[in-house]
């Protein structure tokens, strides 16, 4: 789906999503990718929690 329309717009779905979400959860490897940096950015600013799992291990960013 997303690789069907420009990256804003397809960030801009993802905002929408997140922003009904209860938690973000992130796997290994996420802090390569600008499109979950920007997530976590925007979960921080609304006050998602946000978690991460490395290795069978969670984590809370938050």
């Amino acid at each position: 789906m997303y690789d069907m329309m420009p990256y804003e717009q397809g960030m801009k779905h993802c905002f929408e999503f997140l922003n009904r979400a209860d938690e973000l959860w992130l796997c290994e490897g996420w802090e390569q990718s600008t499109g979950c940096n920007m997530e976590v950015r925007f979960a921080r600013d609304n006050g998602i929690p946000i978690f991460e799992i490395v290795d069978g291990v969670i984590r809370c960013l938050n």
